[in-house]
């Protein structure tokens, strides 16, 4: 006994010396024996005293006593976590290792009394359990939730007993988070079952918790593999092991309640209502219980509201207390919920729309407002997008930005009278329960955004909101107006998806600080911010997923109903009928509405006597700037001038304008005959010529046709002679702007409503205020461009107005209409490519305000021209169309045809509109997280300072002086104009222009053109000859001689005319369109003589002469035989026996780009005359694109002629044998072998793979040497591997067409030649960007092409197999991984970094072997007997051929050649792919991976030598390991996996599990044996990853689309793309601003990690 009684002492002892202190004297803290008698009385009650005595008791209702409680557990849990947040978790604490301080004092001693509190709240939880038993809701008593209340206080108990702060409190900090939301749910939930619609989320709550679990569990976790602050481990085991209970348990309930087939939905509609609330606290102990928290969240509120909140609004109106505002909000929602339905119930709806445009109207106004000065005083002047600290300064700009925070909160209340607007005109069904909660909260978070932080980061929030505002009220007063608007209001739907992208912006900007907080603004703020537009966008996607998704699929439905033919014509007319005469009733009823204007000036009067003195202050500023633009900063030359003094006067002109041809003018006409005004119309257009003709003329004669540089021309603002004219011509334009709004009023008195169209009301309508800014402010320079362009098109416009008004015999000669609206874009076109030019190169200092505002002008009006364009000549078609089906067809098959004809274009414009505005905003998100750091946006900026800068140079200082001066070589932009105008001729007007026309006879005009052509070529072929390259010119190298000696000269003037030539050239395709040969006008034809003059002009620019000159030198000589053969040609037919050799032309072409690839790529192994390399890069790139361009036409003209005829014979005989087959009553189909010549192909992907993909894992190898050199940054090398995986993917935007075209046997040929020579042109780098574009563009996308074209050869040859061998063909990666790395290692000691760089890119040449070896199934498939009932579809993968019928073929003739090509486009990349939520799922989670791997494949290298610090040959032991284990997984997991069956997304989720768990412990290694074991895990587990990778696509596919694999493959890699450049450069970005690849490898596992939740998530929906 004493033995034992010695040891209790010792162990009561070592638990004293253990235990917390201060908290031994804590009510019920000296002993856990209390709190082991409440849980026990608690389990006692609960599972049988309780239901025992209840047995025969109706159950009580205690709904209020419910609603209380959860509302005290609310309450109580937030002040719980704010303290936990922030004195510990948001500003102290560390999240990666917090000791415990056991301090008697200060934050310390705090945070134990909140562990203490949380301990205390319980036991106030285990009344939850209680009100079951009392309700009788048995059901709910699930051993979950009695074992979780029942081991949680002992649990915590313990806690607090021996570290009531540090690393444990994390499972405090998160749990009273968690209990914040799910007791608001139970509070809501206890309201009444009128609540149940809005708490569909109960479910969530169970996943949340989960969620947390998880987050402890590796919060604890990490303590195992480092553990700086020396946390007792024995306490993070045991919040894992309780964290890991809980988890089980909740992951059980969940799966039986809400995953089961039997589960049960039990609804309770009826509840009693309780007339008392009785003993609500009953014991003293309780009641003192709750009334110290409370008491503790008064000290802390007054604390708040007296200390912490900003002193310069405190005595501001309604900004003392938050009671006022949640009173107002309050009965908002009493009034527009309950009191106004009912006041309303009785009454006929208000008329109010006059009121409604004016409430709008001061919305608009008032949002305008607040969003300018958000601008001016700091988001786009001083404040910092990354990170902006708040300003507490109580004068200056941040007080004016107060004010307009104030103003803002001002504004919420105003925009409550939308929703009492609604109930007072009876519209209940726009009182939504988004409306009601988002105006219903706004007031109340604007207030304490106001009163804790006016200013600074969190102003992001309102500075967007009130942008959205104006667009929003802007539509809202234009809807008021009245139904004549709707047909301009179709973009309703896209304000919820502005608002949407709204709250994703806020998101962001909020988030980016928990990774970088430079200016140290408080987090909580941001967490607020978050939350908040987190719960918005939310409620505002299911209100977008309501009004709109639900609404289509409802239309669809009715659309199949109707082709089933359950819903008739008939019927569908008698709704559309209906539907009418209910508009025509509300618009009857808006029409006859009117206000008292008494009334209206009253409350407009009221409203300037109250108006506030910060609105006055802001409206005083406005007006100073306004004064000092006008004062200051605009031309004072045409100050005084008429209407120039103010905008004023012309906006009244054209108000009234708008208001006499929409309103006055057909009202007045409306029982009118329409007048004839054609000799005055005809007298109106003449004098328009003639005016716009003086214009055109002076523009011309003063400026762009005499002194005006089209490159760029600064504002002159003198008074000289010719500025002064230029500066009149410009006022008389303006005013020539007055004189065309007669147009559109003839319109009005004619009675041609049809041609007042919104396109030209809004263009006349702007173009007066435009035109009146420009005078103002720059009348004169590169902005006059504009007028000089659109006076002359006005002279083209006006003159077919005066013809057509001559009468209608003159139509037969105004066919070309349709080419002013071409001629009016192209040009916008042509404003918009002058205007942008400034922002690359800006010599004469233009105001690139003024270009932006130019540039913004022409994209509108060209997107309205083309709107306009479409809707009158492209949908005319579609109107013939259904017009002759109902003239062929008759009853309900005509009504069926027509409405099946508008749906198809419908949908596929609605298609294309969608697709593009997802890729815009993809876009956008992927540019705002390329920004997501400060130190990379001054990065961005110098770079492109440094282009700029680059760019001025380059013109002035490095281009050859000799040609500065001669014609067209001042600036490329006239070349540029040239070829656009040529490209439009061929493929576009000149087609037009001959549609109905003879071809022209022009034999005589061809002969003697290429006669002429002949000569020119002879001359410049002679010249370069004679004076260089038969002469004096060395093969070898030439130098650049830019002196002035005769001869150099005469090789400029050379060159100068071969770049002249190449215009002349032009004319051969123009011949062809006159002469309607569209057959010779091929692709090549356009792109070559397309590039050919831009190329040239480059060249003359920079080299004319030298080395450079080789390729005018073999084109001359070329062009010689060319025209003479052309020439022969067109003498007659009796001469075409005498031509047999016009495709040797052909390959003569062919041949001389090799010989100028072969001349330019000399230099890059010796350069004697140091040529410059840049300009042999040119040529190459050039050479080499020919190149393809004509092999591809010799292919197509030549050689695949000959094999369609056999295909097209073959083909006939099939079809006719199996036509007699089926006679026979069975049909022979082919079916893959499933091996076969299969593993032949898997052997050629083996190779390809072996010695193309493993080039990446080489790249630390082979290229640290050079980055060392260089000094290079973690972040550029980052850089050049992120944008080889870049290239590599994005090479997914040309894959899908290829692999519909070509066969992958060609494509992978292609690429790995593409490869290798990337790779040994690398080997000569000597900067980095030429590693750039040698490895990362060149491999990059060699890589691209190789990488689905092996998948695509694979596939069709198995089955059962197809897992077993993509990873075989897959393992030629691991094996090159395996030996490649010491071969390196070998040829680096030997032959140093470049030579072994050179035999790489030899070795990878073997790709091209492998690709040899693909061959298609052909002969390879077996055949099988199968029944004629059985479908006969074939697997696209096994036959490429087309489905499409004749029908389609001759629909598809007569519709629009622009929706041809964007249903080709649509086809051809398969982006119906991306309206699949799953598909988007899968490859966002797939890219994530891929970039994780990447970037991990970059960082272990320099982690073994840097962080481990382990030499070379350890290092490639180490890689060697790791790709020797991934080559056995490879090799072995399918025969492991295939009997179990998995989902190859199951078996991607557990290899990165598996990766993630290896990582980190591979982070906190640093022993040489333990990194071998870990690599060869690592390598293990990362070929499931790596394999099932691409299986998973495939999977996809397979299950709903087949045949859209080869797109599938296509945009999975162009994700992979986006990812890597916007999430890659992050992890080494983390590696530089940590110096730690420990963090770089933590934050790859928090990407994984969010990459299986969501998956998990989105599987279980």
């Amino acid at each position: 006994m004493s033995s034992i009684k010695e040891w209790f002492m010792e162990w009561q002892k070592l638990i004293e010396s253990q235990t917390d202190q201060r908290t031994k004297h804590f009510f019920m803290m000296s002993s856990p024996l209390p709190t082991i008698y409440i849980t026990l009385c608690y389990l006692l009650f609960v599972l049988y005293i309780g239901p025992k005595i209840m047995e025969n008791r109706k159950p009580y209702n205690i709904r209020k006593i419910i609603i209380v409680h959860n509302l005290i557990q609310v309450i109580l849990n937030a002040k719980l976590f704010y303290d936990s947040a922030t004195l510990g978790w948001f500003s102290n604490y560390n999240w990666r290792c917090e000791p415990y301080d056991r301090s008697p004092d200060g934050i310390p001693m705090k945070l134990t009394m909140v562990a203490y509190y949380y301990y205390l709240s319980k036991f106030t939880d285990l009344l939850d359990t209680i009100f079951f038993i009392l309700r009788k809701r048995n059901d709910q008593v699930s051993a979950l939730h009695v074992i979780h209340h029942g081991i949680m206080p002992l649990g915590v108990y313990f806690g607090i007993r021996f570290a009531s702060n540090g690393h444990g409190s994390f499972f405090g900090f998160l749990n009273t988070f968690i209990h914040v939301v799910m007791y608001t749910y139970y509070m809501l939930a206890a309201f009444g079952p009128k609540m149940k619609k809005y708490l569909w989320w109960k479910r969530y709550l169970t996943i949340m918790q989960m969620v947390q679990f998880i987050a402890i569990i590796i919060h604890s976790s990490q303590l195992f593999f480092h553990n700086p602050c020396e946390y007792p481990m024995f306490y993070a085991w045991y919040i894992i092991v309780k964290s890991l209970v809980f988890l089980l348990l909740f992951r059980a309930f969940y799966k039986k309640s809400y995953c089961s087939k039997e589960l049960r939905i039990k609804s309770f509609l009826k509840e009693k209502r309780i007339e008392k609330l009785e003993n609500v606290i009953k014991s003293t102990s309780k009641r003192k219980q709750i009334m110290r928290p409370l008491a503790n969240i008064y000290e802390v509120w007054r604390d708040l509201m007296d200390n912490k909140s900003d002193p310069r609004v405190k005595n501001w109106f309604m900004m003392s207390s938050p009671l006022p505002t949640i009173c107002i909000s309050l009965t908002y929602v009493l009034l527009v919920k309950s009191l106004g339905p009912k006041l309303m119930k009785y009454r006929k709806p208000y008329e109010l729309r006059k009121c409604l445009i004016i409430y709008n109207f001061i919305q608009v106004a008032m949002s305008v407002g607040i969003f300018y000065y958000c601008c001016k005083l700091g988001w786009l002047t001083t404040y910092n997008w990354r990170c902006e600290p708040f300003n507490t300064s109580p004068t200056g700009d941040p007080y004016y930005i107060v004010v307009t925070c104030y103003c803002y909160y001002l504004s919420k209340f105003t925009e409550l009278l939308d929703t009492i607007f609604f109930i007072m005109r009876k519209r209940y069904d726009q009182v939504s329960i988004l409306h009601v909660i988002h105006h219903g909260i706004m007031p109340v978070s604007v207030w304490f955004g106001v009163k804790l932080q006016p200013g600074g980061h969190a102003t992001f929030f309102g500075f967007l909101n009130s942008g959205v505002h104006i667009v929003m009220y802007a539509y809202y007063m234009l809807a008021a107006i009245g139904p004549q608007m709707q047909k301009y209001l179709w973009w309703k739907k896209y304000l919820t998806l502005l608002q949407m992208v709204q709250f994703v912006a806020v998101f962001i900007h909020s988030m980016q600080l928990f990774v970088s907080n430079p200016c140290q603004y408080p987090i909580i703020y941001s967490w607020i911010v978050a939350l908040h537009a987190v719960m918005f966008f939310l409620l505002f996607k299911a209100f977008y997923k309501k009004s709109y998704v639900k609404k289509e699929e409802t239309d669809k439905i009715i659309n199949r109903l109707y082709t089933a033919q359950v819903l008739s014509p008939t019927s569908l007319k008698e709704h559309d009928k209906d539907s009418s005469i209910t508009n025509r009733t509300n618009y009857q009823k808006l029409k006859n509405h009117s206000i008292n204007n008494r009334t209206y000036h009253k409350r407009l009067k009221m409203r300037r006597l109250n108006i506030d003195p910060s609105m006055m202050r802001i409206f005083n500023n406005l007006h100073a700037a306004w004064l000092d633009l006008l004062e200051n900063k605009s031309d004072q030359r045409n100050k005084d001038w008429f209407m120039m003094s103010s905008p004023f006067p012309t906006l009244l002109v054209i108000f009234i304008y708008v208001y006499i041809v929409k309103f006055l003018g057909p009202k007045l006409m409306e029982n009118r005959k329409p007048f004839q005004f054609r000799k005055i119309i005809i007298f109106y257009n003449l004098t328009q010529v003639l005016l716009s003709g003086k214009i055109f003329y002076d523009a011309c004669t003063l400026a762009w046709l005499s002194t005006y540089s089209w490159r760029c021309e600064p504002l002159d603002s003198s008074t000289n002679d010719i500025p002064m004219r230029i500066v009149r011509s410009s006022y008389l334009y303006y005013l020539s702007k007055f004189t065309e709004l007669l147009d559109t009023i003839f319109f009005v008195l004619r009675k041609r409503n049809d041609q007042v169209s919104t396109l030209h009301v809004i263009h006349h309508g702007i173009m007066p205020l435009s035109v009146w800014w420009g005078c103002k402010v720059s009348p004169g320079g590169h902005g006059t461009f504009f007028g000089f362009l659109n006076s002359g098109v006005h002279i083209v416009m006006y003159t077919y107005y005066m013809l057509a008004a001559i009468g209608p015999h003159m139509q037969k000669y105004l066919w070309w209409k349709k080419y002013l609206t071409l001629l009016q874009m192209g040009q916008f076109v042509a404003i918009i490519i002058h205007s942008t030019q400034l922002f690359f190169y800006n010599p004469c200092d233009y105001p690139l305000l003024y270009s932006y505002v130019l540039l913004f002008h022409c994209l509108l009006f060209l997107f309205l021209f083309g709107a306009f364009y479409k809707q009158s000549y492209t949908k005319q078609k579609i109107k013939n169309i259904n017009y002759s089906n109902e003239k062929k067809f008759d009853g309900e098959k005509t009504f069926k045809s027509s409405e099946n004809a508008l749906g198809k274009v419908e949908g596929k414009t609605n298609g294309r509109i969608e697709d593009t505005y997802e890729t815009l905003n993809n876009r956008g998100y992927a540019k705002l997280g390329r920004q997501d750091s400060a130190k990379l946006v001054e990065n961005l900026m110098r770079l492109l300072n440094k282009i700029n800068t680059a760019w001025v140079d380059f013109m002035d200082n490095k281009t050859d002086p000799r040609v500065k001066d001669w014609f067209m070589m001042s600036s490329p932009f006239p070349t540029f104009f040239i070829v656009f105008i040529y490209v439009y001729i061929v493929k576009f007007l000149g087609p037009k222009l001959m549609e109905n026309r003879k071809p022209f006879q022009l034999r005589k005009i061809i002969i003697f053109y290429n006669f002429i052509q002949v000569l020119i070529s002879a001359k410049l072929f002679y010249d370069a000859c004679t004076l260089g390259w038969l002469t004096t010119y060395n093969w070898r190298c030439e130098p650049l001689d830019r002196s002035t000696s005769d001869v150099a000269m005469k090789i400029v003037r050379g060159c100068y005319f071969y770049y002249l030539s190449k215009f002349t050239e032009l004319l051969d395709t123009i011949f062809f369109v006159m002469r309607k040969r569209y057959d010779q006008v091929s692709t090549l034809h356009v792109i070559h003589h397309g590039i050919m003059p831009i190329s040239v002009w480059w060249g003359l620019k920079l080299s004319p002469g030298g080395h450079g000159t080789f390729f005018g030198f073999l084109n001359t000589g070329v062009h010689v035989i060319m025209y003479t053969y052309y020439m022969l040609a067109a003498i007659g037919p009796h001469m075409q026996k005498y031509l047999w050799w016009k495709k040797y032309l052909t390959l003569l072409q062919i041949i001389q780009f090799v010989g100028v690839i072969i001349h330019s790529v000399q230099l890059f192994f010796h350069n004697p005359c140091k040529y410059p390399i840049i300009y042999s890069y040119f040529l190459l790139g050039h050479a080499f694109m020919f190149l393809s361009l004509f092999s591809a036409f010799y292919k197509q003209s030549y050689i695949v002629k000959k094999d369609r005829r056999i295909e097209n014979l073959h083909d006939k005989t099939f079809v006719n044998h199996v036509k007699c087959e089926n006679m026979v009553a069975s049909v022979k189909y082919f079916e893959p072998p499933n091996g076969g010549y299969g593993w032949i192909v898997v052997i050629g992907g083996l190779l390809i793979n072996m010695f193309n993909q493993s080039i990446l894992s080489l790249f630390g190898l082979i290229f640290g040497g050079f980055f060392n050199n260089l000094n290079a940054s973690k972040v550029r090398i980052a850089l050049v591997m992120n944008l080889c995986s870049v290239f590599l993917n994005l090479t997914g935007l040309i894959t899908a067409p290829l692999l519909k075209i070509y066969s992958p046997r060609q494509i992978a040929v292609c690429g790995s030649l593409f490869a290798s020579v990337g790779l040994m042109l690398s080997s000569l780098a000597s900067e980095l960007f030429h590693i750039i574009f040698t490895y990362s563009f060149m491999v990059g996308v060699g890589l691209g092409l190789i990488t689905p074209s092996i998948f695509m050869a694979i596939s069709p040859f198995f089955t059962t197999k197809k897992a077993r061998a993509i990873s075989m063909s897959m393992a030629g990666t691991g094996l090159g991984q395996m030996l490649l790395p010491q071969i390196v290692r070998v040829l680096q000691a030997e032959y140093g970094s470049q030579m072994t760089i050179l035999i790489l890119g030899s070795m990878s040449m073997h790709g091209i072997v492998g690709a040899l070896l693909f061959r298609s199934m052909g002969h390879h498939k077996m055949r099988i007997k199968r029944s004629n009932n059985e479908c006969d579809e074939q697997s696209p993968l096994l036959f490429n051929a087309s489905n499409s019928s004749d029908d389609e073929a001759e629909n598809s003739q007569n519709e629009n050649v622009c929706t041809k090509i964007f249903d080709r486009i649509y086809q051809l990349f398969d982006f119906s792919l991306l309206k699949s939520s799953r598909f988007l799922f899968l490859n966002f989670g797939l890219a994530s991976v891929y970039t994780v791997s990447i970037d991990f494949q970059l960082i272990l290298p320099f982690f073994l030598q840097e962080t481990v610090n382990l030499n070379t040959n350890q290092t490639a032991v180490c890689m060697s390991v790791l790709a020797a284990f991934d080559l056995i997984s490879r090799l072995t997991f399918p025969f492991i996996l295939e009997p179990l069956k998995f989902s190859s997304r199951s078996t991607l989720m557990m290899g990165i599990v598996a990766l993630g768990i290896v990582r980190s412990v591979l982070a906190e290694l640093t022993d040489y044996t333990s990194l071998l074991i870990a690599c060869a895990f690592f390598g293990y587990f990362r070929a499931l990853t790596v394999v099932n990778h691409i299986l998973a696509v495939s999977e996809y596919c397979s299950e709903n689309c087949p045949a859209k694999l080869p797109g599938a493959l296509g945009l999975n890699m162009i994700i992979k793309g986006v990812a890597v450049i916007t999430i890659g450069p992050i992890f080494g970005w983390i590696r530089d601003l940590t110096s730690s690849y420990i963090l770089s490898f933590h934050s790859q596992n928090i990407l994984m990690s969010i990459v299986l939740v969501t998956w998990i998530i989105e599987s279980s929906l």
